[in-house]
């Protein structure tokens, strides 16, 4: 049983023959992945281990004793590149819960998941990290540079209760030997991120980008010739019709048509995404997937306009994913 790729890019489950190369198709879902087939068969009772898990306890650890320690994703990165970790947790939408995630679903986006901020960690000179989250959430990690532009994500993870969970690297060689050194980042308690539900905040449009759009950025952008028209934010039509314009047709991509211009952010990618290298006055590579070509002479005259704050809404919010509302239906708990 193997993984294939059908037109359009979805994966299915298939019956591959080596000796005539037939496939058969054994399971697939038009609108979603399917990969990692797994015998439903009786199997032996596996190997008893010891266990650290505690149901009693909240919460388990994460570290990481060198985040440079990459095959691909953050291979070739300088020292010292990566200075934060930002730490996001994934709520699942279920029900009317959706509703709240239409206007990103219209714009081409997945919107069954919601993210909000458990908050960030420092990365050490090493390149080691230590942190406490609550057990059982999924949670993802980003790199982030001194703007705090993400450098890379990881996929989504969890720890158990009382769990120490670590890594040599970010998406390093499965089969390297851990280097047996104490890393700075163990030398110290962790860094807790066990804020309760209610705490933990998130970034949208409709209620951070859309004020920062208003108070600073509408004055130049009034009109329908400008590269983003903001004249219509006081309404929920305009707004949408801006945040649309902002992720283009397709939302994800980071390639756009002979003379077209690619759209202004690439949701989950502030690092790729041309809005905030105009805010930033500099352009951005890309270490999270393909790199973005650097764009020549990107106009530094929008870096006084924002404060520290405000480029802070606009970077959280893309690298979030670019949500929408975090919508009234939202459960407070994880």
């Amino acid at each position: 049983l193997v993984a294939q790729r059908r037109p359009g890019g979805v994966l299915r489950i298939v019956r591959y023959s080596p000796s005539d190369g037939v496939l058969d198709t054994v399971f697939e879902e038009p609108d979603h992945h399917s990969f990692h087939a797994r015998a439903v068969a009786a199997r032996p009772e596996p190997d008893g281990r010891s266990s650290t898990v505690r149901p009693e306890a909240p919460n388990g650890k994460l570290f990481g004793l060198d985040v440079y320690e990459s095959d691909t994703v953050v291979a070739g990165l300088p020292r010292g590149s990566a200075r934060r970790l930002r730490v996001i947790e994934g709520v699942p939408l279920k029900g009317p819960e959706l509703l709240s995630a239409e206007p990103t679903a219209a714009a081409g986006r997945s919107s069954r998941m919601f993210r909000r901020l458990l908050g960030e960690a420092p990365v050490e000179e090493d390149g080691s990290f230590h942190i406490d989250v609550p057990a059982d959430l999924p949670v993802q990690l980003q790199l982030l540079d001194g703007d705090g532009v993400a450098l890379a994500s990881c996929d989504w993870i969890w720890v158990k209760q009382r769990e120490f969970r670590g890594c040599i690297g970010c998406h390093e060689d499965p089969e390297l030997t851990p280097p047996n050194r104490f890393v700075e980042a163990a030398k110290r308690p962790a860094t807790e991120l066990t804020l309760t539900p209610e705490r933990r905040r998130t970034v949208t449009f409709v209620d951070h980008v859309v004020p920062v759009l208003q108070g600073k950025c509408r004055s130049c952008h009034q009109h329908d010739g400008s590269r983003l028209a903001l004249a219509g934010l006081d309404g929920t039509a305009g707004r949408l019709a801006v945040y649309r314009d902002m992720l283009g047709a397709a939302g994800s991509e980071i390639d756009s048509a002979p003379g077209e211009e690619r759209p202004l952010i690439r949701p989950g990618s502030a690092r790729t995404s041309p809005l905030i290298w105009r805010i930033l006055g500099r352009a951005g590579g890309g270490a999270e997937g393909r790199a973005a070509e650097s764009e020549a002479g990107v106009a530094t005259d929008h870096r006084q306009l924002l404060d520290n704050a405000e480029k802070t809404v606009l970077i959280e919010w893309v690298d979030l994913g670019a949500q929408w509302t975090s919508g009234a239906s939202l459960r407070a708990e994880p």
